[in-house]
């Protein structure tokens, strides 16, 4: 979230340079976003086996439906922190929620 100059939590892309370097030091998975509005069951799968779990398909069920968007949007102090600034952190819950028409997408895409 930006407040004039001041970002809170650090740039995006900062954070993720710092993580994605030590990715030859550190036993790091990469999720993206995309991949988990696609198919959540499997991303899911996918962090259990990373961890070394081997969970039952009704689990995987489960923990999809227990962190959906439409489920923690709708408890109030799920994302709460000291900035009391919920927005800082969820937006939409859609891929491509951008900030950007569709021409502006059309010209950064091509």
């Amino acid at each position: 979230m930006r407040d004039g100059e001041l970002v809170f939590y650090g740039l995006w892309e900062n954070h993720l340079d710092n993580w994605l370097s030590k990715r030859d030091e550190y036993n790091i998975l990469v999720l993206k976003y995309e991949d988990m509005i696609e198919d959540a069951s499997r991303e899911v799968e996918r962090v259990a086996k990373f961890v070394g779990l081997n969970l039952t398909r009704s689990k995987i069920i489960e923990i999809v439906e227990a962190t959906s968007f439409t489920t923690v949007t709708g408890k109030d102090d799920f994302f709460n922190d000291e900035s009391g600034a919920k927005n800082s952190v969820l937006r939409k819950g859609v891929f491509l929620d951008s900030i950007f028409n569709s021409s502006s997408l059309m010209s950064i895409c091509s």
